[in-house]
């Protein structure tokens, strides 16, 4: 039996080079298509692709979804053949998918297939690796074949030269014209259901950021809530598995191509589910395949909803998923979780940037949050600890902040508890609200030295209580005081998952006021939700 591993792209190039809602999503539609005509023509051709459910047939299901791309930038398949053959079987299959998206990308941009084709195979990196089975023994087949495709992924290709990057003109066509003739797109429209565009052949409408922003994609007018400054701002949000190379290598007397497809149809059904919680929030999904997520959405969705509470959400659909499978019977060493990257704009920010910055924002932070503590002594899955949500927000006047905290801290439990008693409430006391932050912010930061000692204290849960209590008593903030209560049990609770590595600031300065830094950190953010009136166009 021979294995073998592919991989596409450039993805995050491609993707950097749009501006709008609708091109970032034809970018990532691209590359998803490409790789399901990879599979349906693998499958053509008696290929066994694993990273596909067992019993999956492309050429079934390519109607499904339309319009969200669904298919993972990696591939595993396995042929009993001998290694010339599967390979020269693999480069079949590569081609002919490349000619389908030649055709459709010459569609968009008026230009002939030949003409398309000829850039996409100087400008595409698919790179593969084919191996026996017995050298995949050492290591497992999931690693032998990840190994290999990251180091091939790593290293430089060199790109013929070419007179022009069609992507360029594809993504960056100001007029919108070749979005609009992209055959994924006009179908997608057609079969309706299409947050990104809308209307008939011929005379259609593109999706932009205000209208994201302002929750225009929230299905219901009821679930429309008051949203203040909030409306200007969007957010982009990227989502990943949590230690997805362990699972997947585990050994529990399970055959590992078997783990792999198991693994795949507990994925696809996921981010079926999770396409629906997003579009119900009043999001776009741009991307849903495996176990990455990609969408655009405002800051306040359905029902007064933060898109950090439906972070939440998607974390426990997959967790949840994965509970009710066979993998939950499996002596894993870490259960399987979601990490979440999460970039909140304003509407005239540019994407491709709110895009660069919600992927630092998951790779850099959410990922790899503490890799300047000290390890030392602790158990493997707390170096290894991920399932965070990292959130950064940059205000229109350039002010930025941001926070790390575990999906499952009591931190995040506290934060979400501090906004729905007064940061949301419909429009309800949120100017007053607004109001005694600012005086809290004001006051902790100018006292930062106390405060941090009433952090730093070992009955902190208390001592804060007392301290918040103490410096907001004058009469005129008496009607803060519940406000003033919820910061404290926050503080207290940051305190707690600080010190177990579950909470931190984004950007941190000064190590000494740390822990400070991160609840002031925490309620700017917060007070974006209570900020009234238009921001400045």
């Amino acid at each position: 039996m021979i294995y073998a591993g592919i991989t596409v792209g450039p993805i995050v190039g491609t993707l950097s080079m749009t501006s709008t809602p609708a091109g970032l999503w034809a970018a990532s539609y691209f590359f998803s298509s490409l790789v399901r005509d990879i599979c349906e023509a693998l499958q053509a051709r008696e290929a066994a692709v694993l990273t596909l459910p067992e019993g999956f047939q492309v050429r079934e299901h390519r109607d499904e979804y339309r319009g969200i791309g669904r298919y993972h930038d990696r591939v595993y398949f396995m042929m009993d053949r001998e290694t010339a053959e599967v390979e020269a079987q693999l480069q079949g299959a590569r081609d002919e998918a490349v000619r389908r998206s030649a055709e459709a990308l010459g569609t968009a941009l008026r230009k002939s297939a030949d003409e398309a084709e000829a850039f996409l195979k100087k400008y595409l990196q698919i790179h593969y690796v084919i191996v026996p089975e017995e050298e995949t023994k050492a290591k497992g087949l999931a690693k032998t074949l990840a190994d290999a495709l990251d180091a091939m992924e790593l290293a430089e290709h060199a790109q013929g030269r070419q007179a022009a990057n069609l992507f360029l003109d594809f993504l960056r066509d100001e007029s919108n014209d070749c979005l609009k003739n992209y055959p994924p797109l006009v179908d997608a429209v057609k079969a309706g259901d299409f947050a990104l565009a809308r209307g008939d052949e011929g005379d259609i409408s593109l999706t932009d950021l205000p209208r994201i922003a302002r929750g225009d994609l929230i299905p219901s007018d009821a679930e429309r809530t008051r949203r203040g400054k909030t409306g200007k701002y969007f957010a982009i949000v990227q989502g990943d598995g949590d230690n997805m190379g362990q699972l997947l290598a585990t050994s529990d007397g399970m055959e590992e191509k078997e783990r792999i497809q198991q693994f795949s149809t507990l994925c696809m059904d996921y981010t079926a589910t999770a396409l629906r919680q997003v579009q119900r929030f009043g999001g776009a999904m741009i991307y849903a395949g495996g176990d990455d997520l990609l969408f655009l959405a405002p800051v306040i969705g359905a029902g007064g909803k933060t898109v950090w509470e439906l972070c939440r959400e998607l974390d426990g659909t997959f967790r949840n998923a994965f509970a009710a499978s066979a993998f939950s019977k499996q002596a894993l060493p870490v259960r399987p979780s979601m990490s979440f990257g999460v970039s909140i704009e304003y509407v005239k920010y540019p994407l491709y940037e709110a895009f660069a910055d919600a992927q630092t924002r998951l790779f850099g932070d959410a990922k790899r949050p503490f890799d300047d503590k000290d390890f030392t002594g602790l158990p493997f899955t707390e170096k290894e600890r991920k399932n965070n949500l990292a959130v950064r927000v940059l205000k229109h006047s350039g002010q930025a902040s941001g926070f790390i905290a575990s999906l499952q801290s009591e931190t995040l439990t506290e934060f979400f508890a501090l906004l729905d008693a007064f940061f949301k409430n419909d429009g309800k006391g949120t100017d007053k609200a607004n109001q005694a932050m600012h005086s809290v912010l004001y006051h902790v930061e100018n006292e930062k030295a106390l405060f941090a000692a009433a952090m730093d204290d070992p009955n902190a849960g208390q001592t804060l209580g007392y301290t918040f209590r103490n410096a907001f008593d004058n009469a005129g903030q008496v009607l803060a005081r519940e406000q003033n209560e919820a910061v404290a049990r926050l503080a207290a609770a940051i305190v707690k998952d600080y010190k177990d590595y579950r909470v931190r600031q984004i950007g941190e300065e000064d190590a000494s006021y740390s822990r400070l830094y991160t609840l002031t950190a925490m309620l700017r953010v917060a007070k974006l939700l209570a900020e009234g009136g238009k921001a400045r166009e």
